[in-house]
């Protein structure tokens, strides 16, 4: 299904945005930086994420399962990560280092070599995941099921 763009942005920086509530719906963010944003129940409905990074951000309440998913490629950096969905996702080498991730559906995505390093988890579910190579060095909070994930044979349950 062929989705038209909105707004494009490229190779921008958005500092200290609120987007609450806002629809952002088929825009394209290709290479850009959003540092303490508020992302709060925004709509991003078809929305391309490519090379998009996220610092000292609030994330509330997004579907990152309706982004367009062929193009996604997220880092998050010390961000907020709250009632949000990640399923069906193919997000291999994605960082979240330093985020804390609360109330959180993380289900049958492709997390490979993805980097959880000083994440804290809290009462968010993570299933059906493929985590092999995936780092949770300093993680908190997290419990990893080895009948229903791929995961990383070094990383112990905490």
């Amino acid at each position: 299904m062929q989705h038209k763009i909105k707004t494009e942005y490229e190779n921008k920086t958005f500092k200290n945005v609120n987007f609450p509530d806002k629809n952002l719906s088929k825009f394209l963010f290709f290479d850009c930086t959003f540092i303490g944003c508020n992302f709060s129940n925004t709509k991003i409905n078809a929305t391309k994420f490519q090379n998009a990074k996220f610092v000292d951000c609030k994330l509330l309440g997004l579907n990152f399962s309706d982004t367009h998913k062929l193009t996604l490629s997220l880092t998050f950096e010390n961000c907020l990560i709250s009632n949000c969905v990640f399923s069906d996702l193919k997000l291999p080498r994605t960082s979240f280092t330093g985020s804390k991730i609360t109330e959180s559906d993380l289900y049958d995505c492709d997390f490979s070599g993805s980097d959880f390093s000083s994440v804290t988890f809290k009462e968010s579910l993570i299933s059906k995941c493929d985590l092999r190579k995936a780092s949770f060095v300093d993680a908190k909070g997290y419990s990893i099921n080895p009948n229903n994930n791929t995961p990383n044979p070094n990383t112990p349950n905490t």
